[in-house]
């Protein structure tokens, strides 16, 4: 279901950005494409909710720990949630305590989607004053680890005590049902990926005056030394540098609205670019075109994207050639060590 749901969605998504981003589209056509971005964004946060849900309860969730900065990744969700605040004119702010631990490994991209989660409900149930994140430590049982102290405070509508004993439950929603919106997923969602980094969650609320949410986990201790090296800052690309040489691209992808999706913004970049719709056509374009980097998708007609890489990479040039394998597929065994690195 994740592939059939994402397919189409990744179209609507990414023609809508292509037209948004055309300078001859008129203003009130552009309003109406940020509409359609809007609410494709909209559906992609529940589609993706309930995938993380039914990958919970199916016990495919894998926590994977890595060295992070907590600092800039705290500020970093900050920056993406204040427009969603400007735009109820609610104060965002964030609060770091001094000498915390700033460098610990843990799972990045779940810690990221707990603060995603409550700052966006804080924002989403709070209509004046602010939202503040508080980041802080305590020390551990060994010098090794610290406390991560993680705290999201709003001055929002409350949650009542019969609501808060069931509010992480899934699909409950705090607030009357006609103002509600959403799955009712996201706190449910959050208190499993904090259980399952070896943490808590814990709520305190007072309706018509706000919610305090305390999470608590235990992390190891990290030096920056360890950190890795932070890439550059993307801007969106307008196209290749006077000088550069041809790279040719393949595309190997049956879906029509995906291939010509990826053909306009590679081709829009200055890259020539052919599209082979199943697995033996590509392998034969790669022998006749010889392109540099290859898109594969992973479900073929003919036969999937692993095993046109394996007959590209027996062929003459197939171990230089640069492939990336592309899945909406949401369990992480789908990406399996057989696809990495080829």
């Amino acid at each position: 279901m994740s592939h059939e749901l994402r397919t189409p969605l990744n179209a609507v998504l990414g023609f809508s950005n292509m037209l948004r981003e055309n300078g001859r589209v008129p203003e009130n056509e552009r309003k109406d494409l940020d509409i359609i971005n809007r609410s494709g964004e909209h559906l992609l946060t529940l589609i993706n909710n309930v995938l993380d849900m039914s990958k919970i309860d199916a016990g495919r969730i894998v926590i994977e720990n890595a060295p992070l900065d907590l600092s800039e990744l705290a500020n970093g969700v900050i920056e993406l949630m204040c427009l969603r605040a400007q735009e109820k004119g609610i104060a965002l702010s964030i609060a770091e305590a001094s000498g915390f631990c700033r460098f610990v490994e843990t799972d990045g991209e779940k810690l990221r989607q707990v603060l995603i989660n409550l700052i966006g409900n804080a924002v989403k149930f709070t209509e004046r004053g602010s939202v503040i994140l508080r980041v802080g430590s305590q020390p551990a049982e060994d010098s090794q680890h610290c406390r991560l102290v993680i705290e999201v405070q709003d001055t929002g509508v409350g949650i009542t005590k019969e609501e808060q004993a069931r509010i992480f439950n899934p699909f409950v929603q705090a607030g009357k049902l006609h103002t509600q919106k959403g799955t009712g997923l996201g706190l449910a969602i959050t208190k499993r990926f904090i259980e399952l980094m070896g943490g808590a969650i814990q709520l305190e609320s007072t309706p018509g005056k706000g919610s305090l949410f305390r999470v608590e986990f235990r992390v190891r201790k990290v030096e920056r030394s360890e950190m890795p090296v932070s890439s550059t800052q993307r801007g969106r690309i307008t196209g290749l540098e006077p000088g550069q040489p041809e790279y040719r691209v393949l595309i190997v992808e049956d879906q029509e609205e995906n291939w010509l999706l990826l053909q306009r913004l590679l081709e829009n970049a200055g890259l020539p670019v052919q599209v082979a719709e199943n697995g033996a056509s590509g392998v034969d374009m790669f022998q006749s075109w010889r392109p540099h980097f290859i898109w594969m998708d992973w479900r073929l007609p003919d036969m999937d994207g692993l095993e046109v890489t394996r007959r590209i990479r027996a062929l003459d040039d197939g171990k230089s050639v640069k492939i990336a394998i592309l899945s909406a597929f949401a369990f992480i065994e789908y990406r399996g060590s057989g696809g990495r690195g080829r």
